[in-house]
Parts: C-alpha cells; sequence; structure tokens
C-alpha cells in the first residue's frame, strides 16, 4: 500500500497564498474538483480512496465556509489568510450540541481520553 505525501504550500493553488477573494475560493474549488478516482485535473495531486480531494479544493472550502481546517492540513493553516484550526473550547463546544440533540435513547456519559472511568 502506497502512501500519500504531506501536502506542502508549493501545491496549493497560488490564489489561496494570495488571500483569495469568496469568488475566485468559488473558483479555485470547482477548478480542484475530481469526480473520479485519479488526479485532480486543477493541480495534479493524486486523489484516491483514502484522499478524495486535493489540499486546494479542501483549504479553498474550509476559508469559504467559514470552518476549520481539516487536520491532515494543519501545518498549512499559516500559508492561507482566513485558514484557521479548531480549537479545543470550538470541540467542546460542537460536542455540547450533538450531546443536547435529542435521541431515541439516552447516551451513555463521555469518557475524555486519560481519566480513568
Amino acid at each position: 500500500m502506497s502512501t500519500m505525501r504531506a501536502p506542502a504550500v508549493a501545491d496549493l493553488d497560488p490564489r489561496l497564498i494570495a488571500g483569495a477573494t469568496l469568488p475566485e475560493l468559488l473558483t479555485v474549488v470547482t477548478d480542484h474538483d475530481a469526480p473520479t478516482d485519479g488526479t485532480c485535473p486543477g493541480c495534479g495531486w493524486r486523489t484516491g480512496r483514502g484522499q478524495r480531494v486535493c489540499p486546494s479544493r479542501a483549504l479553498a472550502r474550509a476559508v469559504r465556509e467559514r470552518r476549520p481546517v481539516p487536520a491532515w492540513l494543519l501545518h498549512l493553516v499559516d500559508a492561507v489568510p482566513g485558514a484557521f484550526a479548531p480549537t479545543p473550547v470550538d470541540q467542546a463546544a460542537e460536542r455540547a450540541a450533538q450531546d443536547a440533540l435529542p435521541g431515541l435513547f439516552d447516551a451513555p456519559p463521555r469518557r475524555t481520553p486519560g481519566r480513568a472511568a
């Protein structure tokens, strides 16, 4: 099984690094849309079973939707204006919101990693 290398700043679309506007971000998203497994038509990044999008598309979507950057691209946050990493506060708030949703049954209490039950 081959492993994919981590994306570098040089692999990103230049429009992202320059600080793209919202219409430009949408153009980056569409230019880097790989409809099937293979390679991204915009940058040639190898897409496959494990990773279906190229780094430029994933970062453009995150910035455009004002969402945290995916974990596999956290090392590129400083290179792209508008990109940000998730904070523990965001994750705690998201978990609290999910826990508050009604369900068919009471969910078991969450276990925090590193603490004995």
